[in-house]
């Protein structure tokens, strides 16, 4: 086992697109967003979590501990977390299946906590609790695919992915995890990474301190069009008539096609003309 684990070690070191990790990075972001969500998944028959970038485990091991720690073992039984990562070496999936790490690899975690998830394992290899690695399944995903592993899901990380891709491809790819999140569930990005322009209408910051979001429910009857005119401009249009074309624009904000048909968005402004077009929360009139 420690001799594969070494070979697979090596494969995945070469991989250029891997993302640099280790156990408990961002330790009090993902604190931060194991609180946040645990109101989303305690009680349930099911809670889900996607670590979308996982790289080679240690982060959503680390997720699992968290969860753990806070919901004790009958709710974690009932915890699940999809790890998913493009994998150009083709290793991750074995290794984290294996849950297996090298002593070096540990030294961040606190010592009563590899005490009680981590065990010993073929002359030198610390594997991971098989109760947690029961709760982790890891499957091979491009993001910039935009289909979603799923949806429901009450927490989404995904943290040294982003910076990668250009400004439109953040943009489609969030507009994904808005899909895939349920209702008021969390988002976890990089510290560095900030929300593009727009996003706001989806997402809504919970920390200061941290890059973590809720999602923003969209009124109902509507869905989110692709981008028009480029990576920050935001279409809403109704799943019924199609729109009139009307156009208006919150304060610092990109313009939003709205469909007088529908119930219209809340808290826009009056277009600087002399149309003095704007949209009352819970009417559909023009003004």
């Amino acid at each position: 086992m420690y001799l594969r684990y070494l070979r697979i070690s090596q494969a995945r070191s070469k991989s250029s697109k891997m993302a640099f990790t280790f156990f408990f990075r961002d330790q009090q972001t993902l604190e931060l967003a194991v609180a946040h969500t645990l109101p989303l998944i305690v009680g349930r028959s099911r809670g889900r979590v996607w670590d979308a970038g996982c790289a080679s485990g240690q982060e959503p091991y680390s997720l699992a501990i968290l969860f753990a720690e806070k919901i004790g073992p009958f709710g974690f039984r009932n915890l699940r977390i999809d790890a998913t990562d493009l994998d150009e070496s083709g290793h991750f999936e074995e290794l984290i299946s294996q849950g297996c790490y090298s002593l070096a690899e540990l030294e961040r975690i606190p010592a009563e906590l590899r005490q009680k998830y981590f065990e010993l394992y073929d002359g030198g290899c610390m594997r991971v609790a098989g109760f947690v690695r029961e709760r982790i399944r890891f499957r091979r995903h491009n993001l910039l695919s935009l289909e979603p592993i799923g949806e429901g899901f009450a927490l989404i990380v995904c943290k040294n992915v982003l910076l990668h891709f250009n400004q439109q491809q953040r943009v489609d790819v969030l507009r994904m995890f808005h899909r895939a999140l349920e209702p008021n569930g969390c988002l976890v990005m990089e510290q560095t990474q900030k929300l593009p322009p727009g996003m706001e209408l989806l997402f809504t910051q919970l920390e200061p301190s941290a890059q973590l979001f809720a999602r923003i429910a969209s009124r109902e009857g509507t869905t989110l069009a692709p981008p028009k005119q480029g990576p920050a401009d935001l279409a809403v249009t109704s799943a019924g008539p199609a729109a009139s074309g009307d156009a208006v624009r919150p304060p610092d904000g990109p313009a939003i096609g709205i469909d007088w048909q529908t119930k219209g968005l809340p808290g826009l402004v009056p277009l600087p003309d002399s149309r003095n077009c704007r949209v009352q929360p819970g009417t559909s009139e023009k003004l």
